[in-house]
């Protein structure tokens, strides 16, 4: 028997036992931060790291008006700014940030597989899968080892589909307090895609199909679900204004940063390499 044949038998004895609720998602949390954790310290802080370093020395308002200035957004550095003032500045500490973040993307994959299986009568497979799949991933350990804002995009863009389709879920339940759980599940959804946004611009992709997926409910309902179109325009509005309100605020600094800067001088490369060795 192949080892793969064996891993499908032994995962397929984990569904069958009769786990306490709170059991798998513990298992999977604790096993994706283990492997996280697992040697964090011990490699060399890279350039990148140290540039994280250098910035989150400089303040909160020092460490904003850097990024407004810089191709990523202002989270990460504002949690790493939180975390140093707690943790310290050692490489295993800071770096435990992106390792949590990683572990609890982990967990959010494990409810967001059983979300989508449910209704196919697969939710507990389905989320062992996904729950396994995020945590085992060699590519996500990677990053989540390195004191880099990947880790926490990652992690905010998942929750906000996961919001997403449970918002979608819910407008469309008649039940009782199914409209406050929607109110709910509504403003976790526009937090998440908000701190994705200050997270990495890029995860606007994801907001991109979002928004095409509403759109094709509402194409297929012929206009209809006034509580889905309101819902969304006022959500997308408020996200529209909450990144916009950063864009004009870096929008100035940003052409300065890309543009006419000129190479780094030596006195930029010593102290960020001095960063390094610090």
């Amino acid at each position: 028997m192949t080892w793969w044949r064996k891993s499908k038998v032994a995962l397929g004895a984990c569904f069958r036992l009769r786990w306490p609720t709170w059991a798998p998602p513990v298992a999977i949390f604790l096993l994706a931060l283990g492997l996280r954790l697992w040697r964090l310290g011990e490699a060399n802080l890279w350039w990148d790291e140290a540039l994280a370093i250098w910035a989150v020395r400089k303040g909160l308002v020092g460490v904003t008006l850097w990024t407004a200035g810089d191709v990523h957004p202002p989270l990460y550095f504002w949690a790493l700014w939180a975390w140093v003032k707690a943790f310290g500045t050692s490489p295993l500490a800071m770096r435990s940030l992106s390792a949590l973040f990683g572990a609890w993307t982990a967990l959010v994959a494990y409810y967001a597989g059983r979300l989508l299986g449910e209704r196919r009568g697969i939710g507990r497979e389905a989320a062992w899968w996904s729950g396994l799949w995020v945590a085992l991933a060699r590519f996500h350990i990677w990053w989540s080892q390195e004191m880099r804002m990947y880790a926490l995009a990652g992690l905010l863009v998942l929750l906000s589909l996961s919001l997403f389709i449970r918002w979608l879920r819910a407008i469309e339940d008649a039940s009782p307090g199914s409209e406050r759980r929607a109110r709910l599940l509504w403003l976790g959804y526009v937090v998440a895609s908000i701190g994705a946004l200050y997270t990495v611009y890029l995860t606007a992709s994801v907001i991109l199909v979002e928004n095409l997926v509403v759109l094709g409910f509402w194409l297929a309902r012929k206009g209809g679900r006034r509580p889905l179109v309101k819902g969304w325009i006022g959500a997308q509005g408020t996200i529209g204004v909450a990144i916009g309100a950063w864009l004009l605020f870096a929008w100035g600094r940003m052409p300065t940063w890309s543009r006419t800067a000129g190479p780094p001088g030596v006195k930029f490369f010593m102290q960020l390499y001095a960063t390094l060795l610090t």
